[in-house]
């Protein structure tokens, strides 16, 4: 019941805040929690300011050695109720859990006349407190399709609102509650309480009364990389279809483009099946294809280097190959059994030959006038490129 309390007057106090900051941008926020060790608590991913929000995604970020996810949904919250209002229904939560991770959490209407205005609920995720301590709770790598409008935070189209989690050493939620009841002590006493407590949450200070009666042991929090940075020295699992949080189809794209987490780059999900020369007088060519590609509603697409197609190829000896040696549990569709263009000019050969590989990781040289499939990215630009 304390911990009820709290949260409501925490989730209370910031929609007050948010209404007199006049804020039209919409806010995307997770809330905060007190458990004692080894509890299960739900805390709730929320949006403010929404205006027929039909789809999301984001990554959750906690500290691992104090906290543990059990699960998260979105069935039953106001986002679900908002497409059955509409006419329509969901097109399913997804997302993978990883140590002190929760990646690419999505979930879209489908067949909706209308979506979720005003504030409400979009995930509820339940935790189990592990270890005594403070775990912030960041949220980052997020798109919300808001008024039919594709909103990114990293854009500043949108705010983010982290929350925490707060693990008290053993016994002293006990001496929290004591501390409290002692102020209704007399009744004047607890208005005076009350108003301190009203004048507190107008200055966002409740977590100071908080670590003003529990002593918590400082955490050094290390950052990132938790979206689609270029880190190149990440090595992520994809081994399979369930346990992939390497590449994350991205919602915000209409699931047609897919983000590798290990190299920052975003590839089509379905390369075109079409065979183009990579140099010619009349025809379209491999770069020309890519370049004027709007997979996802986005331009700025471009011909992979060699080095970045093979970037996708499982150096894993174990993975023998099916039609392919991607990692098995990769999301691509529509690949062709081809060699793929790549921007890379093969100097050491015949002029005028490119490189090319198949997706085998084999890499041969190419004469220009060649025609073979292409496999566009969107990304930082690579030597080479169009």
């Amino acid at each position: 019941m304390l911990k009820r309390v709290i949260l409501a007057s925490v989730f209370a106090a910031t929609c007050a805040l948010a209404a007199a900051s006049g804020q039209a941008a919409p806010v995307l926020s997770v809330g905060s929690a007190i458990s004692d060790i080894g509890g299960t608590f739900t805390v709730q991913v929320s949006i403010q300011d929404a205006v027929n929000l039909t789809s999301f995604q984001f990554d959750l970020s906690y500290d691992p050695s104090i906290l543990s996810v059990v699960g998260f949904t979105d069935v039953g919250t106001d986002f679900d109720l908002a497409a059955t209002a509409g006419g329509g229904t969901l097109t399913g939560l997804t997302g993978f859990s990883l140590p002190g991770l929760l990646s690419g959490v999505a979930d879209s209407m489908s067949g909706a006349l209308s979506g979720l205005s005003g504030n409400g609920v979009l995930v509820d995720v339940t935790f189990q407190s592990l270890a005594a301590g403070v775990s912030p709770l960041v949220l980052s790598n997020a798109f919300l399709t808001d008024d039919n409008a594709v909103l990114s935070a990293d854009n500043g189209d949108f705010g983010l609102q982290a929350g925490q989690v707060q693990v008290p050493v053993p016994g002293t939620l006990a001496l929290l509650a004591l501390g409290l009841g002692a102020l209704g002590w007399k009744r004047r006493f607890v208005r005076v309480a009350a108003l301190q407590l009203g004048a507190m949450l107008k200055s966002k200070s409740l977590w100071a009364l908080m670590f003003s009666l529990i002593a918590v042991p400082a955490l050094a929090q290390t950052p990132g990389p938790y979206y689609a940075v270029p880190s190149w020295d990440q090595t992520m699992a994809c081994t399979t279809a369930a346990n992939c949080p390497r590449f994350v189809v991205l919602s915000n794209m209409g699931n047609a483009a897919v983000l590798d987490r290990e190299t920052g780059l975003v590839w089509e999900k379905s390369p075109s099946a079409t065979f183009f020369p990579w140099a010619s007088g009349s025809d379209e060519t491999a770069a020309d294809h890519c370049n004027a590609s709007t997979v996802g509603n986005r331009r700025g697409w471009r011909l992979p280097t060699i080095s970045e197609l093979l970037s996708l190829i499982d150096g894993d000896p174990a993975n023998t190959g099916g039609t392919t040696k991607l990692p098995p549990g990769h999301p691509f569709t529509n690949l062709q059994n081809s060699v793929y263009w790549s921007s890379t000019v093969d100097v050491a050969s015949f002029p005028g030959d490119v490189r090319v590989t198949n997706l085998f990781g084999g890499v041969f040289p190419a004469l220009n006038f060649n025609i073979f499939p292409a496999w566009c990215v969107r990304g930082r630009q690579g030597p080479g490129g169009q």
